[in-house]
């Protein structure tokens, strides 16, 4: 009994630490696709191009917008004002386009961005999140929720 005791102990602490290694390492900051840097404006993109960037295991940053914004500031604002100041390029899309992308399975909500690394969502801005109100608002909110993944260049 005693020995069972010590081996699921053991057990536990080793998936412990490898999880704690597997989940540290996915949170790392990241760079993004190099065509993205020195950019100093909002890319915009189609369904097809936003579909071969995951097929093609990208990292990007994609804003989806709608016709309206609810917000006391306009988000698109904020995120040009990112675009300017650290030059990096954001992708661009209507919500309505957005629909039709595999990032839709995840993110149904707009406006929104969307930080995608190796064709995979890291993180993405909930409009109805009052967490998240402050990043739409922000610009260094904004940034600091970026730069909490993205490693940007200047």
């Amino acid at each position: 009994m005693k020995y069972k005791l010590i081996i699921i102990i053991t057990a536990l602490i080793i998936i412990g630490g490898i999880t704690f290694v597997i989940y540290k390492n996915n949170n790392k900051p990241f760079y993004l696709d190099e065509k993205y840097y020195n950019q100093n404006d909002f890319i915009e993109v189609s369904t097809k191009d936003v579909n071969k960037l995951i097929e093609n295991k990208s990292s990007f940053v994609i804003y989806v917008y709608n016709n309206f914004c609810n917000f006391k500031i306009p988000c698109e604002s904020i995120f040009k004002e990112f675009i300017d100041i650290n030059k990096v390029g954001i992708l661009k899309m209507k919500f309505e386009d957005f629909k039709s992308t595999d990032l839709y399975n995840k993110v149904k909500l707009a406006p929104t961005v969307i930080i995608v690394k190796d064709g995979k969502i890291i993180d993405y801005l909930q409009s109805d999140s009052d967490e998240d109100t402050n990043r739409y608002q922000d610009i260094k909110s904004f940034e600091k929720w970026i730069k909490k993944y993205v490693i940007l260049k200047k």
